[in-house]
């Protein structure tokens, strides 16, 4: 079996398992590489100023510190488990944000707003 695989050009890795000839192509691309690179710089954190940083809803459970910019650029929210807090996603809907609420262990939100449904 091994044969065959190294007739059409695979090789075997570092890591014992079979690497073939597209594969090796992918990896060796200068594309991939400046893709895996570009994935890497969005993953790595941002240190941001508290100037750039707001708490919006509740001060304890329930109210998150996010960048404004994440906030004015957004259009859309999907929030999972509100239990009896839904501060954030009502001031992200005074807003204008659009969104959905998830929370499997309550009936209904504790506060409605037009711009937010509810799922169970």
């Amino acid at each position: 079996m091994l044969v065959l695989y190294k007739k059409r050009g695979s090789i075997i890795n570092r890591w014992g398992s079979i690497t073939s000839p597209q594969e090796l192509e992918i990896q060796r691309s200068p594309r991939l590489g400046e893709r895996a690179r570009s994935l890497v710089q969005y993953l790595t954190p941002t240190i941001l100023g508290l100037e750039r940083l707001k708490r919006y809803g509740s001060i304890a459970d329930g109210g998150y510190v996010i960048p404004i910019n994440a906030v004015n650029n957004s259009k859309f929210l999907i929030s999972g488990g509100i239990e009896t807090n839904n501060e954030f996603e009502i001031e992200l809907a005074n807003l204008g944000i659009i969104g959905v609420q998830i929370d499997s262990s309550i009936d209904s939100p504790p506060n409605e707003h037009e711009n937010l449904s509810f799922t169970r």
